[in-house]
């Protein structure tokens, strides 16, 4: 059952935010994310049982040619192990966390699919990030936590860990510009923040770069560090290099947050979408209706594209104040993870075990 959008009617705030207002969208017909029984999509292309398939040996998973792709398209399928949770991209292939220890490669050209780094069974990956050809995540065990990267061609290439032998201070978040490494420790002030490393080396020290209690998310975008607390109570941010004021709470029940170079936009537990202009603070929060546990937001400058749950994913300008989104797909079976490319949203339902493709 497709559950509908409340419509609010509140627009931008005298500070400057502004809510995405998401009255019922509108449904094309075919575009549920559904593969037909007979293989082909809803516009005639083949697309399911019977396609041309390629297989790796990791788990009996099997890709699909989605040919032409004028709606939801399957890019990849598997067995009941393949389980995504996180999606990053380098335009040429999808960076995808399966389950809770290894991260595969999706090529976008022919779907194959690659295991690229399995880590041991008590260190379950919390964050990852694909940045200037290297895959950026972190890790978590009971007592020791770690930041790694490996080359976004695999772990064989050399795996390599920035604190030597881990840490019993949680790491959550983490993302880097090609020179510095940011990760964010989950805990106290007087311990927790935002470490910064060099990128080539091990980090000295764990001494953040700014204390701060309880960070969590993390993006690094146009000179500007933006991360969450406890995925819930807002969005802060502050200017590098030194991260010396920081801008405070945006927002709360924080789902996921993007950035771009004029404004941050973050999704709520709730399900509702905002955006706010940069060097604005507070902002007022609606709820709203959304189905599923799972709640991602990306941008590419023009548009905003954000995954609910269940219900599916969705498209709006940037600087829409009143948007009636586009529906891109619905009805997701467990909508898990959202990318976005220069052409395609790529989104992950963890109920059938798949990764999909949908123009913009």
């Amino acid at each position: 059952m497709r559950r509908s959008w409340l419509v609010l009617a509140a627009a931008c705030t005298p500070l400057g935010a502004c809510l995405l207002d998401l009255p019922t969208p509108t449904v094309d017909a075919g575009l549920d994310g559904s593969v037909p029984p007979d293989g082909t999509t809803p516009d005639g292309s083949l697309d399911g049982p019977g396609a041309e398939t390629g297989s790796d040996s990791s788990d009996g998973m099997v890709g699909f040619d989605a040919g032409p792709c004028d709606g939801p398209c399957v890019m990849y399928t598997g067995s009941s192990m393949f389980d995504p949770h996180l999606l990053d991209n380098d335009g040429m292939n999808l960076y995808i966390l399966n389950g809770s220890y290894e991260i595969d490669a999706l090529n976008i050209a022919n779907k194959t699919l690659t295991p690229l780094s399995q880590s041991s069974n008590d260190q379950p990956i919390v964050d990852l990030k694909v940045r200037s050809n290297y895959i950026y995540f972190t890790t978590d065990f009971s007592t020791t936590h770690n930041v790694s990267r490996c080359p976004s061609t695999g772990c064989d290439g050399g795996r390599f860990d920035y604190i030597n032998g881990g840490t019993p201070k949680a790491m959550f978040g983490v993302d880097s510009d090609g020179t510095n490494l940011f990760f964010t420790i989950d805990e106290l002030a007087d311990s927790g923040g935002i470490v910064k490393c060099a990128v080539g080396s091990k980090c000295p020290s764990l001494a953040p770069l700014r204390t701060f209690d309880h960070p969590q998310l993390l993006v690094l975008e146009d000179g500007g560090l933006y991360w969450s607390k406890n995925n819930w109570f807002g969005v802060y941010s502050c200017a590098l290099p030194q991260c010396a004021a920081i801008v405070g709470a945006m927002g709360s029940s924080i789902a996921d947050i993007a950035v771009d170079d004029a404004n941050m936009y973050w999704i709520e537990n709730g399900g509702v979408v905002w955006r706010q202009p940069k060097g604005s603070s507070a902002v007022q929060v609606y709820n709203n209706g959304c189905v599923g546990l799972v709640k991602a937001i990306r941008t590419d400058g023009t548009s905003l594209y954000w995954l609910c749950g269940t219900d599916g994913v969705f498209k709006c300008p940037v600087g829409a104040t009143n948007c009636t989104p586009t529906t891109l797909a619905s009805n997701l079976n467990q909508g898990s993870a959202l990318t976005v490319t220069n052409d395609s949203v790529y989104y992950a339902t963890k109920g059938d075990h798949t990764i999909w493709r949908v123009p913009k």
